[in-house]
């Protein structure tokens, strides 16, 4: 049995007998009577029975169906394909965080870093002014102590100079 044309495939086949629409067939073959349609979903197979009689509106109904089906399949299109944006952008804003991440943490690395060698170089500041301290009292204990010096050779060079003169002039008298 062939499968109406114009008609949506819902599972394995298509069971019933195709005949004419009474006004004359515009639409042509239509399901006179579905004994069985199997439906696929969910992983289950299910059985849907037709039990209304030829001449309650069923090319309508049909033709309905047909629609809705349609206007369905292109939701899930539409939807399918908007679940693969929403993956690709999920996987490329991952990809930016991981990547803003990467960066974040060589960032803290590098500010570790330099804090350490700020913290190195603060210590070795207090040191180096530690020893300059020192090296001011040193340096202002070395002044006196040549002040006193140079006192003591002045001293000692105006009693030889004086001595000098009282011989020279003593020579000279």
């Amino acid at each position: 049995m062939h499968r109406p044309r114009g008609l949506p495939f819902l599972g394995d086949r298509w069971t019933g007998s195709p005949r004419s629409v009474p006004d004359g067939g515009a639409r042509g073959n239509v399901l006179h009577r579905v004994r069985r349609i199997h439906l696929v979903g969910a992983g289950e197979r299910g059985t849907l029975r037709h039990v209304s009689t030829p001449d309650d509106g069923l090319e309508a109904r049909v033709s309905l169906l047909e629609q809705e089906v349609a206007r369905l399949r292109e939701c899930v299109a539409l939807s399918g394909a908007d679940a693969g944006a929403a993956r690709v952008l999920a996987s490329g804003a991952d990809r930016d965080v991981s990547e803003v991440r990467a960066e974040l943490r060589a960032h803290t690395q590098a500010l570790n870093a330099l804090r350490e060698t700020q913290l190195d170089q603060g210590e070795r500041l207090t040191s180096l002014e530690g020893r300059l301290t020192s090296l001011e009292g040193r340096l202002t204990s070395l002044e006196d102590e040549v002040r006193e010096g140079f006192a003591t050779v002045h001293t000692g060079m105006a009693h030889i100079v004086a001595l000098l003169e009282g011989v020279a002039g003593s020579a000279q008298g």
